[in-house]
C-alpha cells in the first residue's frame, strides 16, 4: 500500500514537472545590448509576467520602463510595447536575444541585445542619502562595459555612475514595484 502511494506521488510530481516545462508565465531572463546611433546601453529583465527595462548612456539619457500583462506585454510571444514619460520601447524577446526600437525625447533608435551572462545585466538601487531620494540604474554588457546614472528624485539632478553602487541589486526574477 505504501509503495502504491509513493508511486502515485512520484507520478504526480512527474506530471507536475512536465506541465511546468511549458512555462505558462512566459519568457524569462535578462538581455543587454547597445542602442544604435547613441552611446546608450539597454537592459531588459523579465520574470515571465512583467518586464523592467532601462536605457542609459551614462551622461544624459536615463529612462526606466515597466510593463506587465495588463499593459501591451505578451511574454508568451515575447512582444513588448511599453512607455513612460513620453518615451517608449517596442521589443521582441526570444530566449537568446531581444531587438526593437526605443523612442526617447522624440527620436527613435533601434537596438539589439543578447541574453545576459555572468555579472552582466540590469542593476538598480533606491537610497535615501542626507534626506534625499536617489534611484540608480546600471547596464552591464556581457563584455563588462557599464553605463550608469543616478537621479536625485528631490531635485531631478543626474549624476553619472562609473561603478555599481554597493547597495545595487541585479534585476532578474524579482522585479521591484515602484
Amino acid at each position: 500500500m505504501i509503495r502504491r502511494i509513493l508511486s502515485m506521488f512520484v507520478l504526480a510530481l512527474f506530471v507536475s514537472a512536465c506541465g511546468s516545462s511549458q512555462n505558462p508565465a512566459g519568457i524569462t531572463g535578462s538581455w543587454v545590448g547597445r542602442v544604435d546611433g547613441t552611446d546608450a546601453f539597454i537592459a531588459i529583465a523579465s520574470n515571465g509576467s512583467e518586464v523592467l527595462a532601462y536605457i542609459c548612456d551614462g551622461q544624459t539619457i536615463t529612462q526606466w520602463l515597466h510593463g506587465d500583462a495588463g499593459d501591451k506585454v505578451d511574454l508568451d510571444t515575447g512582444n513588448i510595447d511599453i512607455s513612460a514619460d513620453g518615451n517608449s520601447l517596442l521589443a521582441a524577446l526570444t530566449v537568446d536575444s531581444a531587438s526593437g526600437s526605443i523612442t526617447y525625447n522624440g527620436q527613435t533608435y533601434t537596438f539589439t541585445a543578447e541574453r545576459a551572462a555572468g555579472d552582466a545585466g540590469l542593476y538598480r538601487s533606491e537610497e535615501t542619502i542626507n534626506g534625499e531620494n536617489w534611484v540608480g540604474g546600471w547596464v552591464v554588457l556581457n563584455d563588462g562595459q557599464l553605463r550608469g546614472m543616478s537621479v536625485n528624485l528631490n531635485t531631478n539632478t543626474l549624476q553619472p555612475q562609473t561603478t555599481i553602487s554597493a547597495v545595487a541589486k541585479i534585476i532578474d526574477a524579482s522585479i521591484p514595484r515602484y
